[in-house]
């Protein structure tokens, strides 16, 4: 063989990759220091003081005792979408009966005290004011309402209303 017909290779055949490597391990580690230094997304949130509106009083079958959920309202809160009695109905015929929605805010649980001096759990539920002021005139929708309001609390705080009673 002539000495035209040679190819020169590096004697360490990992050299290209190396620097790919090393670039590589700098990300990573960059991307470990931001999620490990504690900083959180900053999340906007908005202090608003809802109208009270009217209370559910309910047991929690898992500890019988009572529970209690106000629903209170305010025009900071979008609105869910315009819909009357027929379509609500179809709505919960479906098979997917998620697809209408009520923005609300779920809030923490908190104690307090009934009538007759007994310790409870509390939790409000803030709606958009337009909204509440069709449940009020609505049995149907007060119902729904309702009945989301008490899906979440179950989802998110593990209680077991009465629904029932």
């Amino acid at each position: 063989m002539s000495e035209g017909n040679y190819l020169e290779v590096p004697e360490d055949t990992d050299a290209p990759f190396e620097s790919l490597f090393r670039q590589a391990n700098e990300e990573f580690k960059t991307l470990v220091q931001s999620l490990s230094d504690g900083s959180k997304p900053e999340i906007k949130t908005k202090s608003i003081k809802p109208q009270p509106g009217f209370c559910v009083k309910l047991k929690d079958t898992s500890t019988c005792t009572k529970l209690f959920v106000n629903v209170c309202h305010t025009p900071e809160l979008p609105r869910p979408r315009d819909i009357d009695d027929e379509e609500l109905i179809h709505i919960l015929e479906s098979e997917d009966p998620t697809s209408y929605r009520v923005p609300l805010s779920l809030g923490l649980p908190h104690e307090e005290v009934d009538k007759s001096g007994s310790q409870c759990m509390a939790y409000d539920v803030i709606i958009n004011e337009d909204f509440f002021h069709k449940i009020s005139s609505n049995e149907l929708f007060k119902t729904f309402l309702i009945a989301v309001a008490l899906d979440g609390i179950e989802d998110k705080y593990g209680v077991n209303p009465d629904r029932e009673n």
